[in-house]
């Protein structure tokens, strides 16, 4: 026996057989995986989809019902599924917008005027809220985006 497979034996995890419901939750993975990358389906709807499924196959991947929703319960989780709702809203008004005309036409195409436009700007939001949904709220009025096609090479 090499030193390898000796340590996988004393580990516990040699002799551990591959069973149908890791078969299940490994295809379920996968299939994930797929349709969150081509995006075949809405991100949403993908998640959701997977969610259904993993009550479906509850048998084999023995996930309750109710230990699925219960991430629900979870104020974190919630956060997250209300600020996309949020920041639709907010753009619709035009708000957003209108602060990202207003940053471009301060900024213009000088690189360092942008970055200080967008960090004084999302800054403050960030303060209050996770810096990954401040930029998902702000994106839209960032001045790189106005910019796109006029004055920087799209890779900025």
């Amino acid at each position: 026996m090499t030193f390898s497979s000796s340590l996988l034996v004393v580990q516990g995890l040699a002799s551990t057989p591959v069973t149908a419901e890791m078969l299940v939750v490994f295809a379920l993975i996968l299939l994930a995986l797929v349709f969150f990358a081509t995006e075949q389906f809405p991100i949403d709807v993908t998640a959701i989809f997977v969610m259904v499924l993993l009550m479906v196959v509850e048998p084999w991947t023995q996930i309750s019902q109710r230990e699925e929703i219960s991430g629900f319960a979870n104020p974190a989780t919630i956060t997250v599924l209300a600020m996309p709702i949020l920041s639709t809203g907010i753009n619709r008004t035009g708000l957003v917008q209108l602060i990202g005309r207003k940053m471009t036409i301060f900024a213009g195409a000088d690189r360092r005027k942008q970055l200080a436009t967008t960090v004084n700007v999302t800054g403050p939001v960030s303060g209050f809220i996770n810096n990954t949904r401040s930029s998902r709220f702000w994106s839209p009025s960032s001045p790189i985006s106005h910019t796109r096609g006029k004055h920087l090479p799209r890779s900025c």
